[in-house]
């Protein structure tokens, strides 16, 4: 008997007792393993001011909570064994609920404050790279209930350059219902080391579907009003050992696939994209392991644009 994990309706495992609906948040079945999760997203991109700013946003579902930690790293990119060039010399990260636009946490000099050696150690234990004790990166950990979340990073005194900001899942004591589902960077994607790169870890579990989406066009719609946006994405997926794109596209609806990529759209609750327009979509199954996604403008343009990796059911 083959069950489809993904369908609506209820499951009987052993009784009634043990009944689980599948349209319902899914992290275990009685007598199954984990299901495949995010545990890791990340986006490098260039830093600049106004709209430019990089703002990843994540969303945290399921129920009860779940610990993350967040980091801005600008000038550990600078150095061995990175040696990226223009990059922030200092970040300043702010963790900011979506709902209410609360800040709940926010840090400059990861290393210098009471909770130093706490982000050390964590990094450590989620095997994040180590940063510079003595640089400017920023960080926290914090324990968050379901809803949306944005990670805010700006340069001090209006500085700009390049950055990476990360989402990991900590280590919580077995909390596998609250979870990271979904990440969304928005920021400015030009050539070179100034192409945005968003990356992303599948938990062991089975493979899980995603919607990945490089949006540009769409911004300078009314109802974003976003002024110098990225016209013309190209959206590239590769795996952890480098090699061809596992999938690429220029335009959302190429192929026939704009009804399907609007569909599983509405179903994770991504805003619409224009129809007609050049944003960049894919549907991609992921088996578990590391990917990036590289997303730079079509013959050496650049512009505002957001990053946006949902879990597909």
């Amino acid at each position: 008997m083959s069950i489809n994990l993904n369908a609506s309706g209820t499951v009987w495992l052993g009784g009634e007792e043990n009944a689980r609906r599948t349209s319902e948040p899914m992290a275990r079945f009685p007598g199954l393993g984990a299901a495949a999760r995010l545990v890791n997203i990340s986006t490098r991109g260039f830093v600049g001011s106004g709209d430019a700013i990089m703002i990843p946003g994540f969303v945290v579902g399921g129920t009860g909570t779940t610990e993350v930690l967040v980091r801005a790293v600008g000038p550990t990119l600078g150095a061995e064994p990175f040696n990226l060039e223009d990059v922030l010399s200092d970040p300043t990260l702010r963790l900011i609920t979506q709902s209410g636009n609360i800040t709940l946490l926010e840090n400059d000099d990861w290393f210098t404050g009471p909770d130093g050696p706490v982000l050390e150690s964590t990094m450590t234990a989620v095997g994040a790279f180590a940063l510079l004790r003595s640089g400017k990166d920023s960080g926290l950990r914090a324990a968050l209930a379901a809803g949306g979340y944005t990670a805010q990073i700006s340069g001090n005194e209006g500085g700009t350059g390049v950055a990476l900001a990360e989402i990991y899942a900590v280590d919580d004591g077995g909390n596998t219902d609250a979870r990271i589902i979904n990440l969304s960077t928005r920021g400015l994607a030009g050539a070179g080391d100034r192409v945005m790169i968003a990356g992303f870890v599948v938990s062991e579990g089975g493979p899980r579907r995603l919607l990945i989406r490089a949006v540009g066009p769409t911004l300078a719609e009314p109802a974003f009003a976003v002024w110098g946006v990225l016209l013309r994405p190209q959206l590239q997926v590769f795996g952890s050992t480098g090699g061809d794109a596992l999938a690429i596209n220029e335009g959302w609806e190429s192929g026939g696939e704009g009804p399907r990529i609007d569909a599983a759209a509405e179903r994770v609750g991504a805003f619409a994209l224009q129809g007609g327009s050049n944003d960049a979509a894919v549907i991609f199954t992921a088996e578990p392991g590391a990917y990036t996604v590289k997303i730079s403008g079509v013959d050496g343009t650049s512009g505002v644009v957001i990053a946006e990796v949902y879990e597909l059911r």
